[in-house]
C-alpha cells in the first residue's frame, strides 16, 4: 500500500501494516524518489541501483488505466486480471 501520512510523507506499507519505506527525511540528493509518470504508474524509484522498488502498474487496484498490464507470471504464478463483481457490494463472480 501506497499512502500519504499525515505529515505529507510517503509511506509504502505491506499488507500487515508494516512500512516498507517511506519518503520522511529523503530528498532526491540522497537516491530516491517517488515519480508519477506519463503512464499513470506510480515509481518509488532507487537513482543509485537504478531500480524500480515499487510501481502501482504491479499493485492493481480497482482502476485500469490503458497500459496497465494483464499478465500471468510463470515463474512466480502470479496472476494480474480483472474480474467482475456479483453486484457492487458482493465481490462474487
Amino acid at each position: 500500500n501506497l499512502t500519504i501520512s499525515s505529515n505529507g510523507s510517503l509511506l509504502l506499507s505491506d499488507g500487515k501494516r508494516g512500512v516498507v519505506w517511506s519518503s520522511r527525511g529523503l530528498s532526491a540528493s540522497n537516491g530516491f524518489r517517488a515519480e508519477l509518470l506519463d503512464s499513470g504508474n506510480l515509481i518509488v524509484k532507487d537513482n543509485v541501483l537504478g531500480k524500480n522498488l515499487w510501481e502501482s502498474f504491479e499493485h492493481p487496484g480497482d482502476t485500469l488505466l490503458p497500459l496497465s498490464p494483464l499478465t500471468y507470471n510463470l515463474a512466480t504464478g502470479e496472476k494480474r486480471m480483472l474480474t467482475s463483481w456479483k453486484s457492487y457490494t458482493d465481490p462474487s463472480p
